[in-house]
């Protein structure tokens, strides 16, 4: 939790307007924040409708009260195309959503970076981290020059898989590719978020031939019928993607099984 916030006015604001004790009003902001870190670290929460935010914030009158009381006391904002933001989110998020975004080369919500790399200094004004020297001390303390690494060795990026432009960017982590989009049509998968996707695709990336995602999308939007109600969609997404592909192994080597046994009722019989 934000240091300040139970006496802050606006909180106080919040639990007036709501009816409710301080201490409530500070229990709504601080599952809000942690909601909002695990699933929507661009702070872009209004990719969720306000039904959804009220239940895992366990608030049980309207939803729309909440959202209007937070909306008013400046908690939340109304901004296009993201219908709601978490108020100031890229100044006040925690360490975890920075490197969350800085790994997958995403920015918040504003289109600013994530601030790792970067510290306070005594003055408030924020300032680099010092560039490491790529000088450094031999045995006999003289000073020698590391070698300089081989663009070679770095890794390849997929063009295909990354985005081009922060605008992309922004749509892709807001709607996600198809095969995404028809999970997405499933409301038991309704917490489900593009980065938890990306996340367990990547447990069967370098699969020979590539998955037709659209089809294990199809696959798992079935299984979420018959699985209800999913608190940690991003675990079960990992799991059904496994099971799609053990199946898919398992139908595939029983096929090579069936031509080796055709292959050999019709091979010409030989005599000594």
């Amino acid at each position: 939790m934000k240091r300040g916030t139970p006496e802050h006015p606006k909180v106080m604001m919040l639990a007036s307007r709501l009816g409710i004790p301080l201490y409530a009003a500070v229990g709504i902001l601080e599952t809000l924040w942690h909601f909002t870190a695990r699933y929507t670290p661009r702070g872009d929460i209004g990719r969720y409708s306000n039904d959804i935010i009220a239940t895992k914030i366990d608030w049980t009158g309207k939803s729309g009260d909440l959202i209007d009381a937070l909306v008013k006391e400046r908690l939340l904002d109304e901004v296009e195309p993201y219908r709601l933001v978490v108020h100031d989110w890229p100044d006040h998020s925690d360490d975890s959503c920075d490197k969350y975004l800085a790994v997958h080369g995403m920015t918040y919500w504003d289109g600013s970076k994530p601030r790792r790399g970067k510290k306070i200094g005594k003055a408030g004004q924020v300032r680099k981290s010092p560039d490491k020297s790529r000088l450094s001390p031999d045995l006999s303390g003289q000073v020698r020059k590391s070698p300089e690494k081989s663009r070679l060795s770095e890794p390849e990026s997929e063009p295909e898989s990354e985005p081009h432009s922060e605008e992309e960017a922004a749509e892709r982590v807001r709607n996600g590719d198809k095969g995404h989009r028809i999970m997405k049509e499933r409301p038991e998968l309704s917490l489900l978020t593009y980065e938890q996707d990306l996340m367990a695709r990547k447990c069967f990336a370098g699969m020979s031939p590539s998955p037709d995602w659209e089809e294990v999308a199809r696959y798992v939007a079935e299984r979420a019928v018959l699985a209800g109600n999913i608190a940690q969609p991003g675990s079960w997404l990992r799991a059904q993607y496994a099971r799609y592909f053990e199946k898919k192994t398992a139908a595939v080597t029983e096929t090579e099984k069936q031509m080796k046994r055709i292959f050999r009722s019709e091979a010409p019989c030989t005599s000594n």
